[in-house]
């Protein structure tokens, strides 16, 4: 059991549902760490690597990355103690009023996510950080209440870790930075059918599952 677990999630994809311009698949995926300074010390050797210097900031994201990039930040997580549950939609399938309520479709596919999370982690406490993405501060709350809800009935030790949810901004959050390489990979695995980034991290994976 972990003292504690930081569990970091993101979406790739978009929530649009529009022909010939919209993804095909919309992915959710967590990665759960104990030891996230580890995560931080990616993201430093990488701006060393690009020879940042100063109070300059990088927001390092997948898809805006050279390929030898996308394999440093994938390698080295998968050399730390962190696993990866994920899960995807192809959105065609998606029922019609889930296609009017965004918000619903999201919190649902976090909720199935964070279900395969809860049943797996053992710890005192845990902490969701996730994007801060552009929604009502009502919707925001509901997810919070949604993610409790789904440890209570999920969670499968001892005792239900105390368990915090943030929405941060990516920019300054070296944790959803080096996730954002997670998402990207699985999306590109199933929306281009290209695995050679998510050959990578399969090893980490603990469950993935397209829901429809």
């Amino acid at each position: 059991m972990f003292g504690h677990l930081d569990v970091f999630i993101d979406e790739s994809g978009d929530l649009g549902f529009t022909d010939g311009k919209s993804s095909r698949y919309l992915v959710i995926g967590a990665t759960v760490i104990s030891e996230s300074y580890e995560l931080g010390r990616l993201t430093k050797k990488a701006r060393q690597r690009l020879k940042v210097t100063g109070k300059t900031s990088v927001e390092f994201k997948f898809n805006n990355s050279s390929d030898e990039l996308r394999a440093y930040f994938l390698n080295g997580l998968a050399k730390t103690d962190c696993w990866i549950v994920w899960g995807a939609i192809e959105k065609r399938n998606t029922r019609e009023d889930l296609k009017k309520r965004k918000d619903k479709l999201y919190h649902y596919i976090c909720g199935r996510v964070m279900e395969d999370v809860f049943r797996q982690a053992r710890c005192k406490s845990m902490s969701v950080i996730m994007d801060n993405r552009p929604s009502k501060v009502t919707d925001r709350n509901d997810l919070k209440h949604y993610l409790n809800a789904k440890m209570n009935e999920h969670y499968r030790g001892p005792f239900i870790p105390a368990l915090t949810v943030s929405q941060l901004d990516s920019a300054a959050n070296q944790g959803l930075q080096v996730h954002d390489f997670v998402v990207g990979s699985i999306f590109r695995h199933l929306e281009h059918e290209d695995d050679v980034f998510y050959s990578m991290i399969k090893d980490r994976v603990r469950a993935g599952k397209e829901y429809w």
